[in-house]
């Protein structure tokens, strides 16, 4: 890690405390070229530095957890709400991981499917492209309501849950170029209360599809990806407000994008979003106006698939909205409070088939309390921070692991795994005789294909990031006939 000798320009536009000057040169050595100017304390609105203890403290790399995906395309990439989890779900995969932010550790998701949360992470919104809506509880997996696509050439290409998860908002696109992208609004349950054509052509099939979330004051924001457009629906007065923010033009592979991704600022009424014309731009969302703007960098990513690459541009604010990380031009992840800037340099990652490749930030999120960053790759994680002293009580959630206590070799087999009493959002390891199953262990079931015969014990742990509990049963899988 390594300081940045200049402040970058966030102050003003992340807090709403002052009001930006004219963006000037830096003429000292930065990672950024821009630079603002606070006006003077006022008695109506008293301009404060906001205090950062993630840069105070000197974070450092805590773990590096490698975890090879032949796909990035993340529909959630979050801390869950005590910090003690790291979730990526991804939209194209269909499934999840699960990061343990104390070492790294990687289990599974008790919900991997997911396109967003309410609040507390109770509940889940996900889609399966021309499949049903669901919202669906992240404690048991069980769905909870569920809308039918009857859209024949649309398919689900982003979702999102209002806070109290009372609303949700879902955007469909058509596969052809000459279609549409659409924004469709759900009560309790479900219910679709209202459509509303937001696009008079197609969003991304592949890469980088449209960003859509719920802001502070329930309006329903959607970033395009192929358009480059800021788009603000308000449902109380009906009103739909569009504005370009990024120009499209062709990656590197030579396919067409704009808008990479799209993040509120938390406390304000201001969104940023970063593009593939190299620009990171604050924009307010009541009047659409472009607040501020400066250069950040991008990266491909899925340059080994058989679908298109596409480009990425991460950018996080803490949940005070007081700290904000973004990737410059040389690939370093950036983090700053407007007066004090850090750049986190991620170390290298070997991969045998792939070993001339740089693995650049793809994704960014900081913890809720703010005072840890996770950065994302194709291939894995890492976590930056302060030393935080997490609680931890081992053992005490009880645990019920029930599956077949025979078998015959060549069969495949289902263990579930049930919790008693409560238990938050949580992860899964299973494990066959002390191995670690990796991804055959999907939500609360594990699935395994058992080719031998012998005595095996079967091992769930789980883990809620602050407590975990422990389940074991044996199996006996006898040789085929004939073996």
């Amino acid at each position: 890690m390594k300081s940045v000798s200049t402040a970058i320009a966030l102050a003003c536009t992340l807090t709403m405390g002052c009001v930006a000057t004219e963006n000037l040169p830096d003429e000292t050595e930065s990672k950024s070229p821009w630079v603002l100017e606070p006006i003077q304390d006022s008695p109506d609105k008293p301009v404060t530095t906001p205090e950062s203890e993630f840069l105070a403290c000197d974070a450092q790399l805590k773990w590096v957890a490698q975890d090879y995906r032949w796909w990035l395309d993340p529909a959630e990439f979050a801390f869950s709400p005590n910090d003690g989890l790291l979730l990526r779900a991804d939209e194209m995969q269909g499934m999840g991981i699960m990061f343990s932010a104390h070492d790294g550790e990687i289990m599974s998701p008790s919900v991997g499917r997911t396109d967003g949360f309410d609040g507390s992470w109770d509940r889940a919104v996900r889609f399966e492209n021309h499949g049903p809506l669901e919202i669906v509880s992240t404690v048991s997996g069980r769905v909870l309501s569920r809308f039918e696509n009857p859209l024949e050439l649309h398919y689900w290409a982003g979702a999102a849950l209002r806070q109290d998860g009372m609303a949700a908002a879902a955007v469909s696109c058509t596969y052809d170029e000459e279609g549409s992208t659409k924004l469709h609004l759900f009560g309790p349950d479900l219910q679709l209360t209202d459509t509303i054509e937001i696009a008079a052509s197609n969003c991304i099939q592949y890469g980088n599809g449209p960003d859509v979330m719920f802001d502070e004051a329930g309006r329903v924001v959607i970033g395009l990806a192929l358009q480059g457009t800021i788009n603000v629906y308000d449902e109380t007065t009906g009103e739909l407000r569009s504005k370009s923010v990024h120009t499209p033009s062709d990656n590197e592979w030579g396919n067409r994008e704009a808008l990479l991704t799209t993040e509120l600022i938390p406390g304000t009424n201001r969104v940023i979003t970063t593009g593939l014309d190299g620009r990171l731009v604050i924009t307010d969302l009541d009047d659409l106006t472009e607040v501020d703007a400066w250069e950040v960098g991008h990266a491909m990513v899925n340059e080994m698939t058989y679908a298109p690459p596409h480009a990425v541009s991460p950018v996080a604010v803490s949940p005070d909205g007081k700290l904000i990380a973004f990737v410059d031009k040389d690939l370093q992840v950036i983090v700053t409070d407007g007066s004090e800037s850090i750049s986190l340099e991620l170390p290298e990652v070997e991969v045998e088939w792939e070993a001339d490749r740089t693995y650049a930030p793809a994704l960014l999120a900081f913890s809720n309390s703010g005072n840890e960053l996770a950065v994302g790759t194709e291939y894995g994680a890492a976590m930056f921070g302060c030393d935080v002293e997490r609680q931890r009580n081992e053992g005490v959630l009880t645990i019920i692991l029930e599956g077949p206590e025979t078998a015959t070799a060549g069969e495949s087999l289902t263990f579930v795994a049930t919790h008693v009493g409560h238990i938050e959002f949580h992860a899964h390891r299973f494990m066959v005789n002390g191995e670690f199953m990796g991804h055959a262990a999907g939500e609360r079931e594990f699935n395994w294909y058992v080719q031998q015969p012998g005595e095996y014990e079967i091992i769930v742990e789980v883990d809620d990031g602050v407590s975990t509990g422990f389940a074991q049963t044996q199996v006996t899988v006898f040789p085929q006939e004939g073996q």
